[in-house]
């Protein structure tokens, strides 16, 4: 379930003081967190595209959460005309699917995360 990995998602509510885990444990009990994982989805996985097809989408699943949070910041973000994209890498050990090798950097296997910023913004201290 992220970071932290156990066998099962329920050791993190285990009565064992060694596999428990407090935050998690205690923002939210096991049955409600059981209930959203079941039914809680965000894109059908019947109409999932197979893999090596034209219309083939990795995050198909939380397509619809990234295109209302895109459209969310396109109508909020008051874009100018002069804008710079600042790049930061960020070392990463597990599997993801947009992870890149650059063997000039310092750190060569990472993920690269880019924030764009308005030249307005990036003067200001």
């Amino acid at each position: 379930m992220g970071v932290k990995t156990e066998p099962s998602y329920r050791y993190f509510w285990s009565s064992h003081e060694e596999l428990r885990d407090n935050y998690i444990s205690r923002l939210m009990n096991i049955s409600r967190f059981s209930w959203l994982l079941a039914h809680v989805h965000l894109n059908d996985n019947l109409i999932l595209p197979r893999k090596g097809c034209d219309n083939y989408d990795k995050p198909h699943k939380i397509r619809p959460l990234i295109d209302k949070l895109r459209s969310s910041f396109r109508r909020t973000c008051k874009a100018t005309k002069e804008q710079a994209v600042d790049e930061s890498v960020v070392k990463f050990k597990g599997r993801i699917a947009f992870k890149q090798y650059m063997p000039t950097k310092p750190i060569n296997e990472a993920t690269r995360l880019g924030s764009e910023q308005t030249r307005t913004v990036l003067f200001v201290i």
